[in-house]
This record gives structure tokens, C-alpha cells and sequence, in this order.
């Protein structure tokens, strides 16, 4: 009975992530989020832990600066120890997600999800376009929030963000 049961909750844990995540692997579809970068009025980046060198991290804040979205690092992301003291760069992010009220209209995430509850909370209930950037397609989130997983390498995703004007000035910083 015990081997039933937990074969019926892996059944609906999985049929319960295939409605959650939509996988895009293309660059067309990369391209179509840079779009949405270009677009958007205001948006955050998430950062967990990953295993990223520095040059993704410099990459990282360049794009931040252009994007003049904010960075949340989370307490395992290794960005939080630099000695970078770019202003984009939110370590407690925890206290401006319990005393501001943030609307973004986009939302990227490298690296696992947060661990903080206050950013998990927050993540759900946003109605922000979500979008989980790694290169291998995972949805990296237990709490199962509707997120589009971008199978792309991240430092890849930011050259290709890269190439293209983000215009910034157009987009409010509500930090």
C-alpha cells in the first residue's frame, strides 16, 4: 500500500509540473523575451545559487545597469559576497518585498529558486511575466509557480541581451 501511494503522488507531482512550465529552447524564443525585456516598464531579476565564474556575474550586472532591473540576491547566490557595490545589487531583499509594494511586469530567474519565504510568497502572488533562465531546462521552483523555463545558457542569454538597445530610460527604477 505504501509503494501505491507514493506512485500516485510522484504521478500527480509530475502531471501537475507539466501544466505548471512551458520549456523554450530556441532563439527565436530568446529573442521574443528580450522583446519583453525591451517592453516592459519595470522588472526584477532573481538570483539563486548557480554555479556561475565572474565573468557571468559582470556580464550580470551590466545587463542590471542597461535593463535598470534590480538584482535580489539570495543568501546562496555567491553574488552577494563581491566586493561590487553596484546600487542594482539588493542583498535584503526580504524587507523591500515586506514594505514596498512591487509591481513588475517581468520577472527573471537565474540560478535555484529563492530560499527566502517572503520571495517565494511574493513570487506567487505577483501577476508578472515569470521567466526561469538555466540551460538545462529545469524548473528549479518547489513552489510550482507559473513560470516559463528558458533552456538557454544564462551568460548566452545575456549576450544575446546584450546586442540589443534595453533603453533604460524609458523604464522606472521603483527601488
Amino acid at each position: 500500500i505504501f509503494s501505491d501511494e507514493i506512485n500516485y503522488r510522484v504521478a500527480d507531482f509530475i502531471k501537475q509540473t507539466k501544466k505548471v512550465r512551458k520549456i523554450i529552447s530556441n532563439n527565436n524564443e530568446v529573442k521574443k523575451i528580450v522583446e519583453k525585456i525591451k517592453s516592459s516598464e519595470s522588472g526584477i531579476i532573481f538570483l539563486g545559487w548557480g554555479n556561475y565564474d565572474n565573468s557571468f556575474y559582470e556580464e550580470l550586472i551590466k545587463f542590471s545597469q542597461n535593463s535598470n532591473f534590480p538584482i535580489f540576491t539570495d543568501g546562496t547566490s555567491d553574488l552577494r559576497f563581491t566586493s561590487s557595490d553596484h546600487k542594482n545589487i539588493i542583498v535584503n531583499h526580504s524587507a523591500i518585498l515586506q514594505s514596498l509594494r512591487l509591481s513588475p511586469d517581468l520577472i527573471l530567474q537565474f540560478g535555484n529558486a529563492p530560499t527566502s519565504k517572503i520571495a517565494l510568497e511574493f513570487l506567487n502572488k505577483t501577476k508578472a511575466d515569470k521567466f526561469v533562465l538555466n540551460k538545462f531546462g529545469d524548473l528549479k521552483d518547489s513552489s510550482k509557480r507559473k513560470a516559463k523555463v528558458v533552456n538557454v545558457e544564462p551568460s548566452e542569454f545575456l549576450k544575446i541581451a546584450k546586442l540589443n538597445d534595453l533603453n533604460s530610460t524609458k523604464r522606472k527604477s521603483f527601488i
